[in-house]
């Protein structure tokens, strides 16, 4: 029995070594390395973990987010070109040349005077002063109407000069035409004083200038604003 259990345990130690060695031995490396796997393997996930979005979502996010982009840049650049179109009518009055404010007060400023030293004479003469000629009553009333037509045609022309050149063009038009008439009147005989026919051709003149400094002021005026 001795012999037999010797030679049993020869055996086992020959045929079961080997096999230990090229089955048991990597078979237990094998489970041991995926155990050592398995135990790093969370700590790695909670050191960066990683969000998984779905694809709908992220289309969703990255749509809603192009628009919410695409409204603000449009509200920027609209209050941009509204920012932009302000300064640019305030730089240009701004900087408008103080010389046209000048001129454009001094017309307007001569339309007045004229206008208002035209009411004063009409009234003069209605109230019975004396102008030492004879005095056409049609004529001075229309003189002493458009008084008030000059002083107004002045403040127009203080406003606008475009506005103030169309009155100014109008008051010269009728001044013409009257002074054609009375001009005709004096050349047939008729009861009208060579003074009246001299103030007549000065409104007329005068009204003609103011015509024409205003129409001149209006176009470089708008020439300079295009510019």
């Amino acid at each position: 029995m001795a012999n037999t259990g010797t030679i049993f345990g020869v055996y086992l130690v020959c045929w079961g070594l080997p096999l230990h060695l090229r089955v048991l031995v990597p078979l237990r490396s094998q489970v041991q390395a995926e155990g050592d796997l398995a135990a790093e393997r969370p700590r790695s996930f909670s050191a960066s973990p990683i969000r998984r979005h779905h694809p709908h979502e992220r289309v969703r996010g990255s749509g809603a987010a192009q628009a919410d982009k695409a409204d603000k840049g449009g509200a920027n650049h609209a209050a941009l070109q509204l920012i932009r179109f302000l300064g640019i009518l305030l730089e240009t009055e701004l900087n408008r040349p103080r010389s046209v404010k000048i001129i454009q007060g001094v017309f307007a400023l001569i339309a007045a005077l004229f206008g208002v030293a035209t009411i004063v004479a009409g009234v003069r003469v209605l109230a019975g002063s004396d102008p030492g000629y004879i005095v056409f009553r049609p004529l001075l009333i229309y003189n002493a109407i458009m008084g008030m037509a000059y002083v107004a045609a002045g403040v127009i022309a203080w406003r606008s000069f475009d506005r103030g050149k169309y009155a100014a063009a109008t008051i010269f038009a009728l001044n013409f035409l009257v002074l054609g008439a009375i001009g005709y009147l004096y050349a047939t005989g008729s009861a009208v004083a060579v003074e009246s026919l001299h103030a007549m051709i000065l409104r007329t003149v005068v009204w003609l200038l103011l015509f024409l400094g205003l129409a001149w002021m209006s176009h470089r005026r708008r020439e300079h604003d295009e510019g």
